[in-house]
């Protein structure tokens, strides 16, 4: 998923969107009073200067006569003979005697007050109509007095006003998006960051801890407080692992000392053959308990193996036909049929040899032991899991298979099955494969094994991200068998 579609559906988006759309409501509303009040404060002035010409004109007919009236008007009609201000002098009958427009309005009536009309009526009829307003005053002698404005050049501005508030809407919701994108776009970084962290902690890494940037914002704070519960659960688990590193190194040397005094009270020859059968199966328990402290050590390396400097260039498909040329014997002796079906190609990795033969070899192993019928171990490419080329490496085998309820519990140490109970092992072995898995930045997957002939089946998928080989012999490959073969005892067999 690309990084835009990974923030068009992440909260951040919504809670910018939410912002934007408040941000925008605010705008709207400012904006509208703006105009509002200046369109009421142009209509209030326009109204303003009509009543005072109004006024004067009035005044100038009550204290000055009908002749000096008449020169003033017709001043002001000369001086304005097309507008802005309108002029209209006429009788009770409403005809008209002097002004600019042609005759009395028809929304005009002779009671007074204010009236608007359309002032294409009352001057050339192929101008476009422009909105008038008037006040009209009653004479002496029943004259009517019509002042008004034509409001062209008002509604002219308030049209420049809205476009100028749409402008500046649009220019603010352009910055906002910005804005909103520019914050999220922070936002979805440290989220990134923290995603990243925990990521390579799952991944096993646990000396990593979440980034702060030193500003004590809440994403700092956050990051610190994650950080302490990192260090405490950092500080408990290898409190565990020392645990069972301790008592696996503590009970590993007794016995080995019981395993060796078996040994030679065995070939003393001095035991009948009860005892000697008695003396032989304490032998076998103590080379299963050997082995399970073993891989416990085994497994407490991996897992503390952080630094990867064991690291070489491999070939993964070469390490996985040398697994199954070393249990061919095996399942040729049980009537199994082991079959391996290389890539064709090299699969070059970087990792560790003798961790990665252990993997396969328990894989390979658990097949042949607690599965059924033809055993097919696949190598090839396929996605690694973090992104970019990788191997898959599938051992199918065509058993009871692995109940989907259970699949993620039989990674677990010593978590075995109810069909592996009758079977040789100590349920680590899955657990290596996983804790070998994570080392090298791959994981496993169980699924059922379509293509079983007989049964559920199971398919195990290893899949590991490849990369460019370091130069290598076919001597080199050859020591992850002798490797196997010197920790096969180590790990002992993995159950279910």
């Amino acid at each position: 998923m690309s990084a835009l579609a990974r923030y068009l559906r992440s909260s951040t988006f919504r809670l910018a969107v939410v912002y934007l759309l408040l941000f925008e409501g605010s705008v709207c509303v400012v904006l509208g009073f703006v105009y509002w009040t200046t369109a009421m404060h142009l209509e209030e002035g326009a109204d303003a200067a009509i009543d005072r010409e109004l006024r004067s004109l009035t005044a100038r007919f009550r204290g000055g006569g009908l002749a000096s009236f008449s020169r003033v008007l017709e001043d002001r009609v000369a001086r304005s003979p097309r507008g802005p201000y309108i002029y209209l002098f006429a009788t009770a009958g409403r005809r008209a005697l002097a002004g600019n427009v042609s005759g009395w309005p028809d929304a005009a009536s002779a009671s007074g007050g204010w009236v608007e009309f359309p002032l294409w009526a009352a001057r050339e009829p192929d101008d476009t109509p422009h909105l008038a307003r008037a006040r009209i005053s009653v004479l002496p002698g029943g004259l009517l007095l019509l002042v008004g404005r034509d409001m062209h050049e008002i509604d002219r501005a308030c049209r420049r006003i809205r476009l100028a508030l749409a402008w500046s809407f649009g220019l603010t919701l352009i910055l906002a998006v910005l804005g909103a994108f520019a914050m999220g776009r922070g936002t979805m970084r440290r989220i990134d960051a923290i995603n990243r962290a925990s990521r390579e902690i799952m991944r096993g890494d646990l000396a990593r801890r979440i980034p702060t940037r030193g500003t004590r914002d809440d994403f700092d704070q956050l990051a610190e407080q994650l950080n302490a519960m990192l260090d405490r659960i950092q500080e408990l688990m290898d409190g565990i692992r020392r645990v069972t590193d301790d008592i696996a190194h503590d009970l590993k040397t007794p016995l080995t000392r019981l395993r060796t005094r078996l040994e030679e009270l065995r070939d003393s020859g001095g035991l009948g053959s009860d005892s000697a059968e008695s003396v032989e199966a304490a032998i076998g328990e103590s080379d299963r308990l050997l082995a399970t402290f073993a891989a416990l050590l085994r497994i407490a390396r991996v897992e503390s193996h952080g630094s990867r400097e064991g690291f070489t260039g491999l070939d993964l498909g070469a390490l996985a036909g040398d697994a199954v040329d070393l249990y061919e014997p095996y399942a040729h002796e049980s009537g199994r049929e082991l079959v391996f079906r290389g890539a064709g190609r090299e699969l070059p990795a970087t990792g560790d040899r003798d961790l990665l033969f252990q993997a396969l070899s328990n894989l390979v192993d658990n097949a042949l032991r607690h599965g059924e019928g033809r055993v097919v171990v696949e190598a090839g490419m396929a996605p690694a899991p973090g992104g970019g080329p990788g191997a898959r490496i599938v051992v199918r085998d065509e058993g009871p298979g692995v109940p989907e309820e259970d699949r993620e519990r039989v990674f677990r140490r010593f978590v075995r099955l109810e069909a592996s109970r009758n079977t040789t092992g100590n349920g680590l072995g899955l657990a290596l494969v996983e804790a070998v898995a994570i080392l090298h930045g791959g994981r496993v997957e169980l699924a059922e094994n379509e293509a079983s002939r007989g049964g559920a089946g199971l398919r195990v998928t290893l899949l590991l991200p490849v990369g460019e080989p370091s130069p290598g012999s076919e001597g080199e490959r050859s020591q992850g068998i002798e490797s196997a073969f010197a920790h096969r005892t180590d790990v002992g067999h993995a159950g279910g």
